[in-house]
């Protein structure tokens, strides 16, 4: 894919995925939504916005609104990642619950084999408990999932993976929340492959008059907030 065919559908991935509701703001009177660091962190800046990219069989948090043809195309651009890197993978697994339905229809556009994975608990309580060994020799292993925040739940399935005695060589997500999980991960010696990211979304909404000035400044402020809440936590 040339890199002008790659934008455009880049951009018709997240204008569709705005249609479908699969972005969301919350109002402005309201703290915001939570992510997995604020278990550990509740005085954390909250995001004003989400990422609800959920088919309707992913029941946590009420499902979501992913269609066959919008999973289609995520896992297209996602795939087109790994096989830009030249990858060599022997299975995919997904990171419950989002990322199971992206892996299971990447796994047989890639040819490898799809790994379970599942997590356990309701609530701000779930955690990932478990992950079927791999056959031998095949044992490379390739996480997927939809969104990357601060990267606790990802090392997370990395560590269970390892234990299982699979040797995790990449995460594929298709959006990087730019909440330092990036730099997190690859500092734990993951290779992280990325589709987009939320600054990128949010130019394209705006290009579009889909959020207002304020809703694109209310997330840039979130980003700045964040990044030094937790330059604080490493002072």
């Amino acid at each position: 894919m040339d890199r002008r065919s790659k934008l455009d559908k880049k951009e018709q991935l997240i204008l569709e995925l705005w249609a479908c509701g699969a972005i969301q703001f919350a109002p402005w009177y309201r703290h915001g939504f939570k992510f997995k660091f604020h278990q550990t962190h509740p005085r954390a800046p909250r995001a004003p916005m989400k990422f609800q990219i959920r088919t309707p069989e992913v029941l946590t948090y009420g499902g979501g609104a992913l269609s066959e043809h919008l999973l289609d195309l995520v896992v297209e651009l996602m795939c087109d990642e790994v096989d830009a890197t030249r990858l060599l993978i022997d299975a995919i697994a997904g990171i419950p619950n989002a990322g199971v339905p992206i892996a299971r229809k990447a796994s047989r556009r890639l040819g490898v084999r799809c790994v379970p994975m599942k997590k356990e608990g309701s609530g701000d309580k779930r955690h990932i408990s478990h992950i079927d060994p791999p056959i031998h020799p095949a044992r490379v292993l390739g996480l997927f999932d939809d969104v990357i925040s601060h990267g606790g739940s990802k090392l997370e399935a990395v560590q269970l993976s390892n234990d299982a005695d699979w040797t995790v060589w990449a995460l594929v997500v298709l959006i990087d929340w730019q909440l330092g999980g990036l730099e997190f991960m690859k500092n734990n010696g993951l290779r992280v492959l990325t589709v987009t990211n939320v600054v990128e979304v949010l130019d394209i909404l705006r290009r579009h008059c889909l959020i207002t000035r304020r809703q694109h400044r209310r997330v840039l402020n979130y980003l700045t907030a964040d990044r030094l809440y937790r330059a604080d936590l490493a002072a």
